[in-house]
């Protein structure tokens, strides 16, 4: 069923995203030797951005399950929850932070979108229906 089938996909992506650990010492050490001094700013940016990047090695099954549940208007409103708060939390955050703000932007506005999907799997998980969904379709857990 559905939810062991994530369950197995997030316990075979944890190795991968423990791969990835190391990444937070060698790219800041990679950035500060190759590009110098310049470029030290972007190491704090990195050091935002790559949860990130790491969080979506997890969340990514969730989306691509919604694909394939036939479920078009929950990915749509998904990209539109997070297009939306990136470009409100940037109009926001940009002018107030800088490049470290629009980091920030990107990171919560990727969090709106993970907050809708474990909303949508949960819901669906306990009702058998995912929000939205009109009364007499059903989604495919198998």
């Amino acid at each position: 069923d559905l939810f062991s089938f994530l369950s197995r996909r997030s316990s075979d992506l944890f190795p991968l995203a423990v791969l990835f650990l190391p990444g937070f010492v060698i790219f800041p050490w990679f950035i500060s030797s190759w590009y110098g001094p310049d470029f030290l700013i972007s190491i704090d940016v990195f050091y935002i951005l790559y949860p990130n990047f790491l969080l979506r090695i997890f969340f990514a099954p969730l989306g691509v399950a919604l694909i394939a549940l036939d479920q078009p208007r929950l990915v749509a409103v998904e990209a539109a929850l997070r297009m939306g708060a990136g470009l409100i939390l940037n109009l926001i955050l940009y002018p107030a932070a800088g490049i470290i703000g629009a980091a920030y932007a990107s990171l919560l506005a990727q969090c709106c979108g993970w907050i809708f999907l474990l909303v949508c799997y949960y819901s669906f998980f306990t009702t058998g229906k995912f929000p939205f969904q009109a009364d007499g379709a059903e989604a495919s857990s198998s």
